[in-house]
């Protein structure tokens, strides 16, 4: 089993120079910051990882998702996530 964790940002703003959007703000929501992959551990029955998510400043605020997988398998067979303090 693998886990995957990614960390999102809200509230990014990107400010266009140039193109049909020249002189406009864009606004963002859900944007992966950092995604990591990690194998999971089988102890008796459960399977465990751990993960540290980065620090980011880049944001206005934050969520976390995490999926697994079986290794090789593009599915999740379980979700999960929710804002982060």
């Amino acid at each position: 089993m693998v886990v995957y964790a990614a960390l999102l940002g809200h509230g990014l703003e990107t400010k266009v120079p140039r193109g049909e959007n020249a002189n406009k703000t864009l606004k963002h929501e859900f944007v992966v910051l950092s995604l990591q992959k990690r194998s999971m551990d089988k102890k008796g029955a459960e399977y465990t990882s751990e993960i540290e998510l980065p620090e980011s400043k880049k944001a206005k605020s934050y969520s976390v998702a995490f999926w697994v997988s079986q290794k090789g398998q593009l599915a999740p067979l379980q979700v999960t996530g929710g804002p982060r303090p």
